[in-house]
């Protein structure tokens, strides 16, 4: 996963030199173990909401989800 995130990264920068975010990726990957339905539940809002808030959709519906 590391060479993915590296390769992403270095595309966005080759193509999209001003990135308004500073460091594409905000941390490293880091694999978790979910122990039931609602743990990847909640992590699957989390991840809805933050698309949200941050201005990639315009609303939590529009998700393909």
């Amino acid at each position: 996963m590391g060479n993915f995130n590296s390769a992403v990264a270095r595309s966005v920068a080759r193509f999209w030199r001003t990135y308004p975010g500073g460091h594409f990726w905000a941390r490293r990957y880091s694999a978790e173990y979910l122990p039931g339905d609602a743990a990847i539940e909640e992590r699957f809002f989390h991840a809805v909401v933050r698309l949200a808030q941050d201005g990639l959709m315009d609303d939590i519906a529009d998700c393909p989800g």
